[in-house]
């Protein structure tokens, strides 16, 4: 009798939930009654026999006739033998051959359970069974005395379903937790920015108390704790889920060097420590890996080192990863630093000639003079959340940094590894495979002309801002009035349909996320209205084409019918004087839908562009591509800066500095003080993508200066930034 099919387990079932059977016999029954019950029912997978409920022995199915067809020297067949005797001789038979002479004996060769026991218990019990007994039956004792049996190719098909529900709801978890922490970061982050901009701000008012100031410090400090918890729990979410995967570009690895150098160079200094470079000449300089990647594990472990060591040096070591000793190491540039200066191949020392798209290995080494790490807590390091007594100590991180580089590097091919010596210092190291490239595969860091306004002879382009967050909107409003582009403003999806019908804009940028109605919902609402209105078109106006119709679009009603029907062609040439914006009776049918996202997940991409939307853009993004994907969609054409001279200036700057002796102090310095006070106020508020757009205006002649403010805008480093700012005007 079966007690319930496979397709209805759980998580929780156990042995009771598996179909088993109750075929129990004593010693008297007959063989033949129990060889006919065996043709009947195949499935059984044996014969239990029990006296007074007490269990005596198990036949299973390939043991009975198994015996059935021994034949004998002497003696009848088997057949005869234990077909027409009681069951009790072929168990004696049975028990003889197998050497069970009592109970405790019978135990061990058969294995019998609890009808509570787990599967995944229950298939390691019998995996630990000898080979002859690999197929036997396991006998189940129910909580009310009853014997069953439970077939051992059942048990195995259970564990597998139990295997593919436990995937199944497994990757239904991490995608709920996936979008659950979406979600709180994007709303998480921008109160948290507010929270340590202001209390930067407060703290630095010299009428506070000092204990005012204490209290103040203690709440930017936990801020700065939650902000970095959140984004490190999200970077873990997206690893665990799959989400994490290598994105392999061709780069310069010497000047990926040099940029890494710069931009931790100030915090090193500002604790008297040395930071030091150190680069193996035949490490090649062209490579093909994923660059953010081994930027973000790089500065993970060069962070730490620097956080945790109060004196001495910091290094990184670069070689090709061998078996062999490192040896031959070549120090240039300044005092106990080596680099290799970008962009210069000539100081390459590459008589190895390394063949494009092989393969090999680079070998890197951090090591610190700081405390170290007691042996008992080497097993803390890659443990999420997991920190020694040092990292206790300094109220610093999450405990998820190494955790996440760890994974970062496996999923390169490699792994961490550490030793370190207690008050002598710790060292990590790891190895990564790389493609060699070619310095024609390196893209050039080409300057785009800055965009001053539209060309002349073009329609007015009509853009709507769509966006909950008033100082996004402002943002995008002045951007864009500013180069020419017709500017309308709604704050949710519900205000953005109304206008759309009225405004007929050319471009909308949409935010997802936002209240009353997000941007999924207005933009599936207005890429349906349009298809009604092109359905709508085709038929009843069809006839109107050479008609009426045709002269409102040419004559009278100008810009006010005629943009309804124009699809394609801008329909602004003739404004209505006098009005905030033309009043047109039908909308355009060809809306560019752009949707503007916080989000980090990539698959939001697919998310937005299935609810309609024309294009996609992550916020903060640069300037730019912002009118690159206005360009691709309507194609206006803009007026830019004039580039020649603007080079020409760099020259002649870039000729009166060596290049080599510059500092970011330097390169801040020579910024306009208003820019350089915006980006004051930007940090102080943690504002990163004020932080961004302020950096995208920084001259390519200051890239090193651009290179860092960037990735401590990235990396929510705001401190770097105050620091930075106040040493260049201390300097000054």
């Amino acid at each position: 009798m079966l007690v319930q099919k496979l397709d209805r387990l759980t998580l929780d079932s156990n042995l009771a939930d598996l179909p088993s059977h109750d075929f129990q016999v004593s010693l008297t029954t007959l063989g033949k009654v129990v060889a006919k019950k065996f043709q009947q029912q195949l499935e059984l997978p044996g014969v239990i026999i029990t006296t007074n409920s007490q269990l005596i022995g198990m036949i299973s199915r390939n043991q009975f006739f198994e015996w059935l067809s021994r034949p004998y020297e002497s003696g009848p067949h088997g057949l005869e033998i234990y077909l027409r005797n009681p069951i009790q001789s072929m168990w004696s038979a049975i028990a003889d051959f197998e050497g069970i002479i009592d109970r405790k004996t019978f135990l061990q060769k058969y294995l019998v359970l609890s009808v509570t026991c787990s599967i995944d218990k229950a298939v390691e019990l019998a995996l630990q069974r000898s080979d002859s007994m690999a197929y036997e039956p396991i006998i189940l004792k129910g909580l009310n005395g009853q014997w069953r049996l439970l077939d051992m190719r059942v048990l195995v098909l259970a564990q597998s379903q139990l295997f593919a529900l436990a995937k199944t709801t497994a990757d239904a978890a991490n995608r709920a937790k996936s979008q659950f922490l979406a979600n709180m970061s994007h709303e998480l982050r921008t109160p948290l920015n507010a929270i340590l901009g202001f209390t930067q701000v407060m703290v630095r008012d010299s009428s506070l108390s000092t204990e005012q100031q204490q209290y103040l410090s203690i709440i930017n400090l936990s801020g700065k704790h939650l902000l970095e918890l959140i984004n490190d729990i999200l970077q873990m979410s997206k690893i665990e889920a799959g989400r994490s995967t290598l994105k392999n570009n061709s780069f310069d690895l010497y000047c990926f060097l040099d940029n890494l150098k710069q931009m931790l160079q100030l915090k090193a200094v500002t604790k008297g420590l040395q930071l030091i470079f150190e680069c193996s000449s035949d490490v090649p300089q062209y490579v093909q890996a994923d660059e953010g990647k081994l930027r973000e594990i790089l500065i993970n472990l060069l962070g730490n080192a620097i956080k945790f060591t109060e004196e001495g040096s910091v290094t990184l070591r670069v070689r090709l990863g061998s078996k062999e000793r490192w040896r031959n190491r070549k120090t240039r540039g300044r005092g106990d630093v080596e680099t290799r200066r970008c962009g210069n191949p000539g100081d390459i020392n590459n008589s190895q000639f390394p063949i494009p798209n092989s393969q090999t290995i680079i070998h890197f080494e951090v090591e610190d003079t700081g405390p170290g790490v007691a042996p008992e807590e080497m097993d803390k390091l890659f443990t999420a959340f997991g920190q020694t007594e040092t990292g206790c100590k300094s109220r610093q991180g999450t405990g998820l940094g190494l955790a996440i580089s760890q994974t970062i590097v496996q999923l390169m091919g490699g792994k961490i590894n550490v030793t370190s010596i207690p008050k002598r210092g710790t060292t990590f190291t790891f190895e990564i495979q790389v493609t060699l490239a070619q310095a024609t595969e390196i893209k050039a860091s080409q300057e785009n002309p800055k965009v001053i306004g539209l060309a002349p002879n073009q329609p007015e382009y009509r853009i709507l801002v769509v966006d909950d967050c008033s100082k996004s909107r402002l943002f995008l409003l002045k951007l864009l009035k500013s180069i020419g582009f017709s500017v309308h403003e709604a704050e949710n999806g519900q205000e953005a349909i109304e206008i759309w019908s009225t405004y007929s804009p050319h471009l909308i940028l949409m935010d997802i996320r936002m209240p009353v109605m997000n941007g999924y919902q207005a933009t599936k609402e207005i890429k349906a209205k349009e298809r009604e209105m092109e359905r709508w078109g085709a038929g009843e106006l069809g006839r109107w084409g050479d008609g009426e119709m045709g002269s409102w679009g040419a004559g009278e009603a100008g810009g006010d019918k005629g943009a309804s029907i124009q699809n394609s062609i801008p329909n602004s040439q003739f404004p209505i004087p006098n009005s905030q914006f033309p009043i047109l009776k039908q909308p355009t049918t060809n809306t560019i839908i752009i949707a503007l996202t916080a989000s980090v997940f990539e698959e939001e991409r697919t998310a937005v562009l299935s609810a309609g939307c024309d294009d996609f853009m992550s916020k903060p993004f640069r300037e730019e591509v912002l009118w690159e994907k206005i360009a691709q969609h309507l194609g206006v054409r803009y007026l830019y800066e004039d580039l020649a001279v603007k080079k020409k200036d760099e020259a002649i700057q870039g000729n009166l500095i060596n290049s080599a002796d510059r500092s970011l102090d330097f390169y801040l310095s020579n910024m306009p003080k208003e820019w350089l006070e915006n980006l004051n106020q930007a940090a102080l508020k943690c504002l990163d993508h004020e932080i961004i757009q302020l950096v995208e205006q920084i001259p390519e002649v200051h890239s090193p200066l651009a290179n860092s403010l960037r990735d401590w805008a990235d990396n929510f480093l705001f401190d770097q930034v105050i620091e930075l700012i106040q040493r260049a005007q201390v300097t000054a």
